[in-house]
């Protein structure tokens, strides 16, 4: 196992000719320096800013506890830091056995809670406290991967107490697995505090977008260029030069987000400031969908900011979310050449207060997956 993650640690010297990867590569063979414990601990780990913000519908129930919480990425870090439920906030380790247990000695847990996904060998074996996995999912590729491996995937997935599954197939998945005990709950995501409405402008969005994604977009809104104001906003910030010369050689007049000033099209090249272009766009469309191979990404943020939300057919990571949205009309599969049409089709409101009362409607599952986890584990 040690020689595997030497050869990982290996295959990431290319990346490290950029800085900030390079920053946050360091990082993770820091360890962690904690106070002395006072309260009993809990212990919360999420990869991304996605599964960290999952987290805080559940923790706002959470009382008695001192949280920590650990993530993978600098903008799910400063997320976790400004949450008030939460006392400290660190880079989880690499997964080498010294870094594990140093850690696991500094925060001295009494309970682990795992967001989606994320599984580290090292780490669920080294941890003697109840492991709850919440919101969870294994997609086809990751459960085939495991069922390679049954020597290191069966030791791991019996450690977990309970799983809080997404769907029935990733509850099957994690059974099969290994997981004593596992059910399917309502996605946490769904569980959020609607923001106050903005007025909304005339721009189209195309958020976490990924190579290809860019060119299709802006064939499709070539009719409408000068009615609708364009954001681009790239999944990997290494790609955001690339972004930059292709609409350079399309001609198209633009502004980085940094720069701070307006133009036809934005090309979002920051971290953490999505929110601010999805209150004020009318359609989003979601990346890594129009693809061919893609899986989508999650399209909770810019639904929450009452946005005109459409994607492509590939969203099969996303089925928990995307369903319920296509059958209650908050979202809609589309391919890319009908975008312009669409676009002269949106009208003025009509989505808003429907989005606001679906996500009143499903509102409540952290609380109810708390009350859940007290009763199953720490009262046992």
């Amino acid at each position: 196992m040690t020689l595997l993650y030497v050869f990982w640690i290996f295959l990431q010297f290319p990346k490290l000719i950029h800085k900030k990867y390079r920053q946050l590569f360091f990082a993770k063979f820091r360890s962690i320096s904690m106070p002395p414990k006072t309260r009993p601990r809990l212990w919360v780990h999420g990869v991304s800013l996605g599964e960290i913000k999952t987290a805080f519908p559940l923790l706002d129930h959470v009382e008695g506890y001192e949280i920590i919480a650990t993530t993978g990425t600098p903008v799910a870090l400063d997320a976790a830091k400004k949450n008030s439920k939460i006392a400290h906030s660190f880079y989880l380790p690499f997964d080498f056995p010294p870094l594990v247990k140093r850690s696991i000695a500094a925060i001295d847990p009494d309970l682990f809670i795992l967001i989606e996904t994320d599984f580290w060998p090292n780490l669920i074996a080294s941890l003697d406290v109840p492991i709850i996995l919440i919101n969870g999912r294994l997609s086809s590729t990751a459960y085939r991967r495991w069922k390679q491996v049954p020597f290191i995937a069966k030791p791991l997935f019996s450690k977990i107490t309970s799983a809080y599954m997404q769907t029935e197939v990733d509850r099957r998945r994690i059974e099969e697995l290994g997981a004593p005990r596992a059910e399917v709950s309502c996605n946490l995501k769904f569980d959020r505090p609607v923001p106050r409405a903005v007025q909304k402008e005339d721009i189209v969005m195309l958020t976490c977008s990924h190579a290809g994604e860019e060119e299709m977009f802006l064939d499709a809104v070539g009719p409408v260029l000068g009615a609708w104001k364009i954001v681009i906003a790239p999944r990997r910030p290494e790609r955001f030069d690339t972004v930059a010369a292709l609409l350079k050689k399309r001609g198209i007049s633009f502004a980085r987000s940094s720069e701070n000033r307006d133009a036809p099209c934005i090309l979002i090249d920051q971290m953490g400031v999505l929110d601010t272009y999805y209150a004020k766009a009318k359609v989003v469309l979601i990346g890594a969908s129009f693809i061919p191979g893609g899986a989508g990404h999650s399209p909770i943020e810019p639904l929450l900011h009452r946005a005109h939300v459409f994607f492509g057919e590939g969203m099969h990571k996303q089925r928990s979310i995307v369903d319920p949205l296509l059958e209650n009309g908050l979202a809609r599969t589309i391919s890319m050449d009908a975008l312009a049409e669409i676009l002269r089709g949106i009208g003025e409101g009509g989505i808003e207060e429907k989005i606001a009362s679906f996500f009143t409607l499903v509102r409540g599952e952290g609380q109810r997956i708390w009350e859940k986890v007290v009763q199953e584990t720490i009262l046992d």
